[in-house]
């Protein structure tokens, strides 16, 4: 399929009936919470090196693990604490997946949690979630890394909060490798907001 050869980007608006609002919960995201790891509560932080439990390829580069930042994104090469998208020319040789690369702060609110899913449920949901959209795939996921920065406020804004996830997701099909979805809920001060998705199809 010739579209495949490039990165695709697909933007979804969900039901704004459904997401977060006047503190209830949302079932827009794949699950988090008790079964994460938490990264640090340190600014300008990042989790841990993650080993991944398979590869993830991303733009034929393969993955063997990830750091979840706190500032809105994740990278495979180490921790990264830059808080804002400046200077991107001097990034051009790293990979970044950055769901919402702004400067967040999880000192005192806030919870930033990542999981790996091998087997059950969830997935699949993944397989159902990409095979909705993109039905000519027949997609199979056999892994997903789900990471999640739950009502995390900004720097200098502890009033505020932002709940957004991103889920890495590799499987199988004849014509795709590996995928992203990135879900996310940005809360305003007087309406409840639309769920936004994004999938990223990565070819061999």
């Amino acid at each position: 399929m010739e579209f495949l050869k490039y990165l695709m980007l697909l933007f979804l608006i969900g039901d704004t009936t459904k997401c977060l609002c006047n503190g209830q919960d949302t079932d827009l995201f794949y699950p988090f919470g008790n079964e994460d790891i938490r990264s640090p509560r340190t600014d300008d932080g990042s989790s841990p090196e993650i080993l991944l439990e398979k590869p993830f390829v991303y733009f034929g580069r393969v993955n063997q693990k990830t750091y979840v930042n706190n500032n809105g994104h994740l990278t495979f090469d180490g921790p990264f604490s830059q808080p804002m998208p400046y200077y991107l020319q001097s990034q051009f040789n790293r990979d970044i997946i950055a769901p919402l690369w702004t400067d967040m702060d999880n000192t005192v609110n806030g919870t930033i949690s990542y999981r790996q899913v091998t087997s059950g449920g969830l997935l699949l949901a993944a397989s159902n979630n990409i095979n909705q959209y993109f039905p000519n795939l027949n997609f199979t996921a056999s892994w997903l890394f789900i990471a999640t920065w739950d009502k995390v406020p900004y720097y200098n804004n502890l009033q505020s909060k932002s709940t957004f996830q991103v889920v890495l997701v590799s499987g199988k099909t004849c014509h795709l490798q590996s995928c992203i979805t990135v879900k996310s809920l940005r809360p305003h001060n007087f309406l409840c907001p639309a769920m936004t998705q994004v999938i990223q199809l990565i070819p061999f």
